[in-house]
């Protein structure tokens, strides 16, 4: 399981994120104190892992390795506030030379997953997606993540794909 924009410290998290039979890899805030961040996975004692992500980028991200009977493969929760995705963060995993799956709220918006319209991250998605990194999108175009609900109406104004698994 994967979780962003957590909004809790390293100690509340050891109170209040507590699953019978899972190990909680969290990182804190490491970006902007003004935007939401931390990132957590929380995966079964059962299955072999390790923490990968020490790498000094503008992202609050996780990573581990997973190796479970013989199926290894890299897993990434990020949480990219708007207008900052860079391609590095997504290459400097690629380059590890596992199979990768990243997941997380990247808050990017482009027609290439569904939404309709464009921004700065969304642009950066679709770089990646079109680069060598040879990553995918495997989100259902069909279902938005992200809603905004309008109060007054009592009704949903708004719905967009911003949260990716890649």
């Amino acid at each position: 399981m994967s979780i962003q924009e957590v909004k809790l410290t390293e100690e509340q998290v050891n109170t209040f994120i507590r699953f019978s039979a899972y190990f909680a890899h969290f990182k804190p805030r490491q970006v902007n104190p003004t935007h939401a961040g931390e990132v957590i996975i929380l995966v079964n004692n059962k299955i072999t892992c390790f923490k990968i992500s020490e790498f000094d980028l503008d992202f609050d991200h996780v990573g581990i390795k997973i190796d479970s009977k013989g199926i290894c493969f890299n897993l990434v929760s990020l949480y990219v506030p708007s207008n900052t995705f860079k391609k590095d963060l997504i290459k400097s995993y690629c380059e590890l030379g596992e199979d990768l799956i990243i997941l997380g709220d990247l808050n990017a918006k482009t027609p290439v997953v569904g939404c309709r319209s464009l921004d700065a991250n969304g642009r950066v998605l679709e770089e990646i997606i079109d680069s060598e990194l040879d990553l995918c999108v495997l989100n259902e175009p069909s279902k938005p993540t992200y809603f905004k609900y309008n109060n007054n109406l009592k009704k949903v104004d708004y719905s967009e794909l911003i949260d990716l698994f890649l």
